[in-house]
Order: structure tokens, then C-alpha cells, then sequence
């Protein structure tokens, strides 16, 4: 809404082991340690709708559905995910994004988004 950042991504990569959970944000300009608490204090403060966490729910299973439309992309899945966790993480996938509940999102969000010594902003010029 204020016009701070051209794009926002996050991944995280180890689905086995524990692992970075990374926001990585394009900033069009400003004090980076400003934006760092604001997008903290964002994240951290938003109160997410029913419909909002349905939305998500859809969007992810839309996006598994179609990594799955050949053979070839469903066997490197299970073949990717068998080498950086497990196959069973690939298959049951859909399933747990079911259960993910507002609940489950706030608590995340309280854990690893309560202090700033948890996580790293990084800045420089492109």
C-alpha cells in the first residue's frame, strides 16, 4: 500500500530438516532497517479471514494439481522430494495443507516473528 517494495517471495528449503524460512523482498528505496519493522510488524499483526485461508488452500492445490498434470512432472516430484525429505511429504501434501488452521498461522507467526535476533534482513544495491 505505501509503495516500498517492488515484489515479495518467501521458500523454504528443506522440507526434512530444519531449515531457513526466507522473506526475500525487492526494496524501490528507503531505510532498510525502517521497512525491516514495519514488514515485521505487517506479518506479525495481520489477521487473516476464513475466506483468505481458503483462498490460499485453493491456490496451493490449483498449483500442485497442475505440477502434476504428466507423468514426467509427477515422477520428478516424487523423486525431488524422496531426495530433500520424503515421497511420502509429495503425496500427502494436499492432505495437510487441508488441516493448516488460522490458528496454526498465528501461532507461526508469533514463534518466529517475536524477535528481530530470529531473523536477518540483507541490503544492498543491485
Amino acid at each position: 500500500k505505501r509503495d516500498l517494495v517492488y515484489s515479495l517471495n518467501c521458500s523454504y528449503g528443506s522440507r526434512k530438516y530444519r531449515s531457513l524460512f526466507i522473506v526475500d523482498l525487492t526494496l524501490k528505496t528507503g531505510d532498510l532497517r525502517r521497512i525491516q519493522k514495519e514488514y515485521t510488524q505487517l506479518i506479525k499483526n495481520t489477521n487473516f479471514s476464513e475466506e483468505e485461508l481458503l483462498l490460499a488452500k485453493q491456490e496451493l492445490t490449483k498449483d500442485q494439481q497442475l505440477s502434476r498434470e504428466t507423468i514426467e512432472n509427477t515422477a520428478f516430484g516424487y523423486g525431488y522430494f524422496n531426495t530433500i525429505a520424503s515421497f511420502e511429504y509429495e503425496r500427502d501434501y494436499l492432505q495437510h495443507i487441508q488441516h493448516v488452521s488460522l490458528k496454526d498461522i498465528q501461532n507461526i507467526l508469533n514463534k518466529y516473528f517475536s524477535e528481530p535476533s530470529q531473523f536477518l534482513f540483507v541490503g544492498g544495491r543491485t
